[in-house]
C-alpha cells in the first residue's frame, strides 16, 4: 500500500509537467519529485540504500539551486548594435548609437553642421568723401578739386575757395603738378593761381597751414625778389611757377580735403 501511495505521487508529478510554463516552476516540481522517494523512505514506504539516499538528496539540491543549466539564473540584456547614421538619414556629421534592454533601442545622433564663413572685404571707392557741390575727384592726384576758368585776383580766388571750405590747390608732389599741367591744357588756361605765399621777399614761401614749402617748379630766374611778389602763379607757356603780387587776373583751382 505504501508503494502504491508513492506511485500515485510520482504520477501526479508527471501529469503536472506539461502544465509548467516557466523554468522556476519546473525547477521546483523536479526538486520535489526527487525528494519524494527520500520522504517515502523515512515513512517506511520504500527501501533505499544509503548511497541511493545520498544521490537523491544531491540531485534534489542541485535541481533546486541556480547553478546548473537549464535552471541557472540569467539576466538577459539586449545589446543592440548601433545603427549606422545612414540608416536614419544622416549623411553628414558624426553619429553615435546606444541600445538599452527590453528590446528598446535608443539612438543618439550628433551632427556637426559645417559653417561656411564668408568674409566680405569692402573697398571704399576712392574719393567717395568728395561730395562738395561742383567738385570732382582725381584718383591719380588724389585730390578733390574744382577748376575755375574765370580769371580773378589772388585775393578773390583765395576767398572763393575758402567759401567752399577749401583752399587754393596745394601742389606738393609730382602727381599733383602733372594734374595742374593737365588742367591748364584741357581747359586752355593761360595762368593759374595756386597755394603759397610769403610775408616779404626775403622770407620762405609757406602753405596756408603755416608749413614751409619744399616742393617747387620755379621758372627761370624765379622767385623774383620784388618786394610785393609774395604769391605764386603759373607762367603762360611753360606752366612753371613765378612769384607775383596777386593783383593780375588768373584762373584758379580749389581743393577740398577730408
Amino acid at each position: 500500500m505504501r508503494v502504491g501511495y508513492l506511485q500515485v505521487l510520482w504520477g501526479i508529478l508527471l501529469l503536472g509537467l506539461p502544465l509548467v510554463d516557466s523554468n522556476d516552476s519546473l525547477q521546483a516540481l523536479l526538486a520535489a519529485a526527487l525528494f519524494v522517494p527520500v520522504f517515502a523512505f523515512f515513512a517506511g514506504g520504500v527501501n533505499l540504500t544509503p548511497g541511493q539516499l545520498a544521490l537523491l538528496g544531491i540531485a534534489a539540491y542541485a535541481v533546486n539551486s541556480d547553478s546548473i543549466s537549464p535552471f541557472a539564473s540569467s539576466s538577459s540584456s539586449l545589446s543592440a548594435a548601433s545603427p549606422s547614421a545612414s540608416a536614419f538619414g544622416y549623411t553628414a556629421g558624426g553619429g553615435t548609437g546606444s541600445g538599452s534592454g527590453s528590446g528598446t533601442v535608443t539612438i543618439t545622433a550628433t551632427t556637426t553642421a559645417a559653417t561656411n564663413v564668408v568674409t566680405a572685404t569692402t573697398t571704399a571707392t576712392p574719393g567717395a568723401w568728395c561730395t562738395t557741390s561742383g567738385y570732382a575727384y582725381d584718383t591719380a592726384a588724389a585730390v578733390c578739386y574744382k577748376t575755375v576758368t574765370t580769371p580773378t585776383t589772388w585775393t578773390a580766388a583765395d576767398a572763393a575757395c575758402k567759401g567752399d571750405s577749401g583752399l587754393l590747390i596745394k601742389v606738393d608732389n609730382d602727381a599733383k603738378y602733372s594734374f595742374l599741367v593737365n588742367q591748364i591744357s584741357s581747359n586752355t588756361l593761360q595762368t593759374v593761381y595756386i597755394q603759397g605765399k610769403r610775408v616779404d621777399a626775403s622770407s620762405n614761401f609757406i602753405y596756408d597751414d603755416g608749413s614751409q614749402i619744399t616742393y617747387f617748379k620755379w621758372d627761370q630766374n624765379e622767385p623774383s625778389t620784388g618786394a610785393t611778389d609774395l604769391k605764386i602763379r603759373t607762367n603762360q607757356g611753360t606752366n612753371l611757377w613765378t612769384a607775383v603780387d596777386g593783383t593780375e587776373n588768373a584762373a584758379y583751382i580749389c581743393e577740398v580735403t577730408q
